[in-house]
């Protein structure tokens, strides 16, 4: 039996389209809050996070980015409001997007200012991590990590917040991630340790409080 060519053209079409239509759960590295992009396409290839994420694991998932130098992922994981500051931050002409290159390079030099140490670390482990048991109605839901790097040389406090719905106003805040976990800051954290370290020093006492022997 002769097979109908127009039914194994249809049939040929429907299986190219299916796996062309197969969800991607990478992390898009290239395309910033501020691309030319239609948010329906971004959402497309963006699907991490999604609401149900856990900020846990965003946040290992920020953690493995910086651990791999990884710095196209680690800004998309920066908050909606964070991304935007960044943006703005290396736009020469404010009718301009912000350009890829210039993204990672400034955020390269950001951090390794006021977090050095963070970027192609050796080694991470999620110390503790807070969340407000009775947050206030209205504001952002927020969840404080304390994370050490490097078996423990160094610790920083990494800040998430979930993203509020879009209200209607900036159309840069329409997304396509609403209600889902990002990552707001990051800051060194290692006075508890040095503090500890103090205390188990015993300071010296000045030369005239010290009791001088005199000879007999």
């Amino acid at each position: 039996m002769i097979p109908n060519i127009g039914v194994l053209r249809y049939w040929l079409l429907l299986i190219a389209c299916s796996s062309s239509s197969v969800v991607s759960y990478t992390i898009n590295s290239t395309a910033s809050s501020s691309s030319s992009q239609s948010t329906g396409k971004q959402n497309e290839v963006r699907k991490f996070p999604n609401q149900s994420t856990p900020p846990l694991d965003v946040l290992k998932a920020q953690l493995l980015a910086l651990q791999e130098g990884n710095l196209n992922n680690a800004y998309h994981l920066f908050s909606r409001a964070r991304r935007l500051q960044i943006d703005d931050s290396v736009r020469t002409d404010m009718r301009e997007s912000a350009r890829p290159e210039r993204i990672e390079s400034y955020l390269g030099s950001f951090l390794s200012k006021t977090c050095p140490g963070i970027i192609n670390h050796d080694d991470h482990r999620i110390v503790t991590s807070l969340t407000d048991p009775d947050p206030t109605p209205g504001r952002i839901p927020t969840m404080i990590c304390r994370v050490a790097i490097n078996g423990g040389l160094r610790h920083f406090t990494f800040s998430l917040t979930r993203q509020s719905t879009f209200d209607g106003g900036d159309p840069r805040d329409n997304d396509g991630y609403e209600r889902c976990w990002f990552v707001w800051s990051i800051k060194p954290d290692d006075d508890g340790k040095s503090k500890r370290k103090k205390q188990s020093i015993k300071p010296e006492k000045p030369l005239l409080e010290r009791k001088i022997p005199v000879p007999a």
